[in-house]
């Protein structure tokens, strides 16, 4: 009986790795010798822990899952591995080690197999071929489809069979994956390869579409819905190119839905450009939160995403996406590629406002990836492209871009996460942006200033956030007139409110530090008197804040204007409510008795 260990390095723990499921379902379905067992860690992990486990294990052979993000790792354990363990096979598997498995090889004998490709097929027939008592059967491992493997000191590979049928690959989770890993994020294929061609991705590789049946899809998500899972990511690399069996699938996890209310949510990677009106149509139904769409816009200029060979409809794309924007229904992710061959700084900074201004839940700032194995490789080296020798091979400078706008851009994607994406400082965000051309002016003006002051080279909480936007807008006079800091600072204050933080920073002067006896005495009247506001449930942790612009007109134009308006609010930030001070005063309270 063979010990067979099939482990990967996420970047997460909430991640989980779709391949090795697939194959250890894939050898439970055959009479095999094998006993197979699945092991994660993280990149995080530390070497001689994830050393120990693997020792532990007493495996005869170990395969491992190679991506960007986790070859380096991967490597580097297996090389340490082999010094306990100089006995056990080694087996790498995945994109990178698909696309590079001669040169590893040749440069590290620690490695005695890569499989390149689909693995399914090719995985049984090499634990078969390693079964015997007296080494590997080296006319079993010649009949291994993709397998580079060692023969007289010569790497050999493998002629590769056909790609696998939609059917014909493994259901990847057993009852027992999907109690242990119900809260984490899991993978799913409703097809394989890509019609696109996109020269940057390794997909364009496998242009040969291949779709799992729709009544086996169906019946797939349905188990994991029962199963309770709390997230599902389809990697189809384009879910909706064939828009009516995208819309099969997604009226299908409405309807069961509207049938029956179930916690978990999907996540797919579309194209924004074939969402038919059909398509949208049915989206209005979608339960608010049940979706997520990331979509990859890259460019909006058609002569860059010429030079990339890929294929959009722009106009059409901003369009549709716009109109789910409008539903509010759908969280939106949409991705821009920074570094493309043509395109200029100037160039991105248009695509990003363009990107920006249709508002998505988050703006995915990317960078070109030279990735092994891709079209892109033989295009870009003709050319002034520089970029990272090592994983995650991103440009570090285009036939357009320098060195410097890159790591200009680094930092507007930090900012990005820092502030837009965490969703806190939307509103104020959103009215200082309105005091630049652009706002790609605004986050590179701001990116300088946190540069300055080396604010990115740390983490920052929440709180700390807020205020530094406070001291950049105060910085600001040529722009921002002070008249208008003690407007932003409440707008600040109510940001920070509603998105359910829970301190009060003494710099943001909240309402009830003032200690003045007039607000005193109607904030002890709101307090006795909150049924007179309309929250859902009385939790004993309302609070209330006084601000000193107009709400009414704020949200009506983005302008603040002097007001006095009191805000009413439970202390997650829900149940938000505003009422003019100047009301509550004159009809509510009576005159303070001496």
């Amino acid at each position: 009986m063979i010990r067979l260990l099939l482990g990967s390095f996420n970047a997460r723990y909430s991640h989980t790795n779709l391949a090795i499921r697939y194959l250890a379902a894939q050898l439970k379905k055959v009479d095999l010798p094998v006993d197979v067992t699945i092991a994660e860690w993280t990149i995080n992990d530390q070497l001689l822990s994830i050393l120990d486990r693997l020792n532990k294990s007493d495996s005869h052979v170990y395969a491992f899952s190679c991506y960007i993000w986790n070859s380096c790792l991967t490597r580097s354990v297996v090389r340490e591995l082999k010094k306990i363990k100089p006995g056990a096979y080694v087996i790498l598997g995945g994109p990178e080690a698909s696309t590079q498995a001669e040169q590893w090889m040749h440069d590290d004998n620690s490695i005695d197999f890569v499989i390149a490709g689909e693995a399914e097929r090719s995985m049984m027939l090499l634990v078969d071929a390693l079964a015997g008592t007296s080494g590997p059967d080296q006319s079993k491992l010649s009949t291994v489809p993709g397998l580079y493997w060692r023969q007289n000191g010569m790497i050999r590979l493998n002629q590769k069979t056909g790609p696998i049928a939609g059917d014909d690959w493994p259901f990847p989770y057993s009852e027992t994956d999907l109690r242990s890993c119900k809260n984490r994020i899991l993978y799913y294929e409703s097809s394989r390869g890509c019609p696109f061609r996109c020269s940057y991705c390794l997909s364009s590789t496998d242009r040969q579409l291949r779709e799992r049946s729709l009544v086996r899809v169906l019946d797939e998500l349905a188990y994991l819905i029962s199963q309770d899972v709390r997230q599902v990511k389809l990697v189809d690399r384009t879910f909706n190119s064939h828009p009516e069996r995208a819309r099969q699938i997604w009226s299908f996890l409405i309807e069961r839905y509207r049938q029956k209310a179930y916690r978990t949510r999907f996540h797919f990677e579309i194209a924004g450009d074939l969402l038919d009106d059909e398509t949208i149509e049915l989206l209005q139904e979608v339960p608010t939160g049940l979706f997520r769409f990331e979509i990859g816009v890259q460019s909006i200029h058609p002569a860059i995403l010429q030079n990339i060979q890929r294929t959009c409809n722009i106009d059409r794309l901003k369009t549709q996406v716009a109109k789910l924007q409008q539903m509010g229904r759908i969280q939106l992710h949409l991705d821009l590629i920074a570094g493309l061959p043509g395109e200029t700084l100037a160039m991105f900074a248009v695509s990003f406002n363009e990107v920006y201004a249709l508002r998505p839940d988050m703006l995915q700032l990317g960078f070109l990836k030279i990735l092994p194995g891709t079209p892109i490789v033989g295009t870009v080296k003709r050319t002034e492209f520089q970029w990272l020798d090592e994983p995650p091979y991103e440009v570090i400078q285009s036939d357009a871009m320098t060195f410097e706008d890159i790591c200009l851009l680094k930092r507007v994607e930090k900012l990005l996460d820092l502030y837009w994406h965490a969703g806190f400082t939307v509103r104020s965000i959103d009215w200082m942006t309105g005091f630049w051309d652009s706002p790609f002016s605004f986050y590179c003006d701001l990116s300088e200033w946190f540069d300055e002051r080396h604010l990115l080279d740390r983490s920052l909480g929440s709180e700390e956030r807020a205020w530094r936007l406070f001291e950049f807008a105060k910085s600001q006079s040529q722009r921002i007139d002070s008249s208008q800091h003690t407007l932003f600072l409440d707008l600040l204050r109510t940001d920070f409110q509603m998105s359910g933080e829970k301190g009060q920073p003494d710099w943001m002067y909240f309402w009830e530090h003032r200690r003045d006896p007039s607000n005193q005495r109607l904030l002890r009247y709101l307090r006795m008197r909150k049924e007179l506001f309309a929250f859902k449930k009385q939790t004993g942790q309302e609070r209330f804040d006084r601000i000193s612009f107009n709400w009414d007109v704020f949200q009506q134009t983005g302008r603040l204007e002097p007001g006095d308006w009191i805000l009413a609010y439970q202390r997650t930030g829900q149940g938000l409510q505003f009422i003019d001070a100047k009301a509550v005063e004159s009809s509510w309270l009576q005159p303070a008795s001496d």
